[in-house]
């Protein structure tokens, strides 16, 4: 009885030693333009920036500079020209650029710049 209870407290020591606790990760933001540049934020903070990318995704027209903030600290300003249409294909492209402000990016202020696009109105927008 005495060497199994010995037993059962050095595996108990050896398992809490050795083992790290589970913790739930959050779910990835699929879909967002600025996937590298919100690499550092916390997930509340790229769901803001997710949900400001899609406000002005929805706007055809484009739109000079939308600001946003997230929970933890993060914002950015987005801006982004209309919908072009593209000859020859039922495609639209359009300019698009993302700046991002958070704590960790050493004043760097990653910045999404480039075209992207989607084979139909109804396709999701991709970086290009």
């Amino acid at each position: 009885m005495k060497w199994r209870l010995l037993l059962l407290l050095f595996a108990i020591q050896g398992v809490s030693a050795t083992s790290t606790p589970l913790v739930a990760q959050p779910v990835a933001v699929t879909g967002i333009i600025a996937k590298r540049e919100t690499d550092l934020l916390t997930h509340e903070d790229k769901l803001a920036a997710y949900d400001a990318e899609q406000v002005v995704l929805s706007n055809d027209w484009g739109t000079q500079g939308y600001n946003w903030e997230g929970p933890n600290g993060a914002y950015g300003t987005i801006i982004s020209s209309g919908s072009i249409p593209q000859p020859n294909s039922n495609a639209f492209c359009r300019r698009f650029i993302h700046i991002v402000h958070h704590a960790n990016d050493g004043g760097a202020n990653p910045t999404f710049q480039g075209y992207i696009c989607r084979a139909t109105p109804d396709a999701p927008w991709e970086r290009k």
